[in-house]
């Protein structure tokens, strides 16, 4: 019988990469802003960045939104809008 580490090994696991592209995605708004953003605030579908932070934050984020699609495509995350 094989153990459940083997079995992993073959399959990757669902929402692994996804989860990876959410903290990337909230590292660098964090590193941008200069304040925490957690990786369940943020939502990456189809290409498009959706922040569940305060308006003001929101604003903040919106405000350097082309240096932060510059920052992620550098890191490998393609982003097209944020909202």
């Amino acid at each position: 019988m094989r153990s459940l580490s083997e079995l992993l090994l073959k399959h990757p696991v669902p929402g692994l990469r996804q989860a990876e592209r959410r903290k990337i995605c909230a590292e660098t708004i964090s590193k941008l802003i200069g304040l925490p953003i957690k990786q369940n605030q943020i939502a990456l579908d189809n290409e498009i960045l959706s922040l569940s932070v305060s308006s003001v934050i929101k604003s903040e984020i919106l405000l350097h939104e082309t240096k932060l699609r510059e920052l992620l495509s550098a890191s490998g995350v393609i982003v097209k809008k944020v909202r």
